[in-house]
């Protein structure tokens, strides 16, 4: 299953909804006639969530490491009495 160039830029316009609707019908029908066809979007479309995933993933956990420092370094431990405060209030 080989995946053309402009199949593939079908396919990333019709995942991220940036065709017009006219154009996503013809694609819509394009992959209920074309099984192949059909399976590359599936495909695409699973990559797109697991690229999602642990993008997520990994933001959260650069998120943690920075709560981590500014919540546990003696250096910032007047910005984090500044925050307990606002929250505590």
């Amino acid at each position: 299953m080989k995946t053309s160039l402009t199949e593939t830029k079908l396919i990333e316009h019709y995942l991220l909804k940036l065709e017009e609707p006219s154009d996503r019908l013809l694609t819509e029908v394009k992959m209920s006639l074309n099984q192949d066809f059909a399976q590359e979007v599936f495909a695409q479309k699973s990559a797109y969530a697991l690229i999602t995933r642990y993008g997520r993933s990994k933001l959260r956990g650069e998120i943690k490491a920075v709560e981590k420092q500014l919540f546990e370094l003696p250096r910032y431990r007047k910005f984090k009495s500044t925050i307990l405060r606002l929250f505590l209030k």
